[in-house]
């Protein structure tokens, strides 16, 4: 998963400590510029719900409400979920990680979810009795555009793009 680390611009980190007005005001993004935020969490059962907690919890600080967060934040519990199966069934030596990745770039939110399993994800067609298997449907059915590409060393992201 090379390739995914990022620093904070050196800017906001030259700056002395700023009061809570201009906090936000250092956290909004110029306008133009998509804001973005990540999260690398260990692939383990609650990384669906502490990205779900995220995701939602970022929408809120980036004005996005209603059906638009509501649609975000259920892409990202398949998504997660999907990666997270995809990690555990590798059975690696090493713990693992799954990561979130969300940008608000109007009039879209792009949703990033990678992991270490190699193998793209495939859509399927369960049976109606079925418990499983309607994840990436439920995501095609409701994002603009999904995807999927390789990263570097190994793994995959899975993107999704949801109209903000």
């Amino acid at each position: 998963m090379d390739g995914w680390t990022g620093t904070a611009p050196r800017s906001t980190l030259a700056r002395p400590a700023p009061g809570r007005a201009a906090l936000a005001d250092l956290l909004r993004p110029p306008p133009g510029k998509p804001a973005e935020t990540r999260l690398d969490l260990g692939a383990f059962d609650t990384a669906v719900p502490c990205a779900r907690g995220h995701a939602r919890n970022v929408l809120h600080d980036w004005g996005v409400r209603g059906d638009a967060a509501d649609t975000v934040e259920l892409v990202v519990s398949e998504l997660m979920t999907n990666a997270l199966q995809a990690t555990i069934c590798l059975d690696l030596r090493i713990p693992a990680s799954v990561r979130l990745r969300l940008v608000a770039d109007r009039p879209y939110i792009l949703v990033e979810v990678a992991d270490a399993a190699p193998a793209p994800p495939a859509l399927q067609h369960p049976e109606a009795a079925a418990e499983h298997g309607r994840g990436l449907m439920i995501v095609e059915s409701v994002c603009a555009q999904w995807g999927t590409y390789p990263v570097a060393g190994a793994g995959k992201v899975v993107w999704a793009r949801v109209r903000g």
